[in-house]
């Protein structure tokens, strides 16, 4: 069933003065073995509203990932559009994009 494996990141801002600027980088939250699967038209329409908002579905057993924006799984990047917690699993709802 977990036969995939994904690798979760926070997105962390803070201010750095030698560049006068916000620099954003991401800290590893964890890794953990998963399910990926595609994600339906109609499903995208019912959670979302539109067809853009996500590609793929990560669900976890018993694992806990708040706080998590972006997502790393066979060396293919993602952000995470949504996430939504059921009794005994996170479902996280991802957008493959091309770099962080």
């Amino acid at each position: 069933m977990d036969k995939d494996r994904a690798t979760f990141y926070k997105s962390v801002s803070a201010y750095d003065p030698k560049q006068s600027k916000t620099v954003t980088q991401l800290s590893e939250i964890a890794t953990y073995p998963c399910m990926v699967t595609g994600l339906s038209n109609k499903r995208q329409l019912e959670t979302f509203g539109n067809l853009t908002s996500a590609d793929a579905v990560i669900r976890l057993i018993n694992k806990d990932i708040t706080g998590a924006t972006h997502v790393l799984i066979n060396s293919k990047k993602y952000r995470v559009a949504k996430i939504s917690d059921y009794q005994t699993d996170q479902v996280v709802y991802i957008k493959e994009v091309q770099s962080w």
